[in-house]
């Protein structure tokens, strides 16, 4: 269901409620046309106790998926402040450097902090983003082809290259954040596990139909 990413939330809610709500109900009721509710009642005492185990079971696996889902959230939004921290030393590197380097650095860093912040993120948050090749490329161009003028320059360039390389690692790790997803067997075993578990609920019988 990887196509709900590009939904509004409201839509998303509304999209799984219809699906899975109306799909249990009808779900249910098929089973009661097949099934009278006394041959069910019969059964309680063991369908109980084995639904509790499945249920059980069931919120393990998503109390994992959320775990697992919140540490992605919580490494790239730290990720993201190691990028923006590291632009930020770059930017003040650059005032140390003679002009017209001193100049052109800070327009490039602002540059390419604009692209991210106005483009990239918007686009990364609709999943309408494609990686280009800019990147950080113009940084490191316009870095590693100055030649400094003299020690305490030469001491600031190499201070700048260490942070381009960490805005380069972060950005990586940022697409990746993007792009990756859960495993496909960890969705199998939740969808599976959604429909045993609601269907297992079919074979609990209350006396009214409404009720359950």
């Amino acid at each position: 269901m990887e196509f709900l990413e590009s939904w509004s939330m409201s839509a998303q809610l509304a999209f799984i409620a219809v699906l899975f709500g109306g799909g249990s109900v009808l779900g249910l009721y098929i089973v009661r046309r097949l099934v009278s509710v006394h041959s069910l009642q019969e059964n309680h005492e063991v369908a109980g106790i084995t639904f509790g185990i499945l249920g059980a079971f069931y919120g393990l696996v998503l109390g994992f998926v959320i775990v697992a889902a919140w540490e992605r959230f919580d490494q790239a939004d730290a990720n993201a402040h190691d990028e923006a921290t590291a632009l930020e030393s770059l930017y003040k590197l650059g005032a140390g450097m003679a002009e017209p380097m001193r100049t052109q650095l800070d327009a490039a860093v602002l540059e390419y902090t604009h692209r991210v912040v106005d483009e990239e993120w918007p686009q990364m948050a609709n999943v309408t983003y494609h990686a280009g090749k800019e990147g950080a490329h113009k940084l490191w161009s316009m870095v590693i082809s100055y030649n400094p003028e003299n020690g305490h320059e030469q001491m600031l360039l190499d201070k700048a290259v260490d942070q381009l390389s960490a805005i380069s690692q972060a950005r990586s790790q940022r697409l990746h954040f993007y792009e990756g997803n859960l495993p496909s067997m960890v969705w199998f075993i939740i969808y599976l596990g959604c429909l045993i578990t609601i269907g297992f609920s079919f074979f609990l019988g209350a006396q009214g139909f409404g009720t359950q």
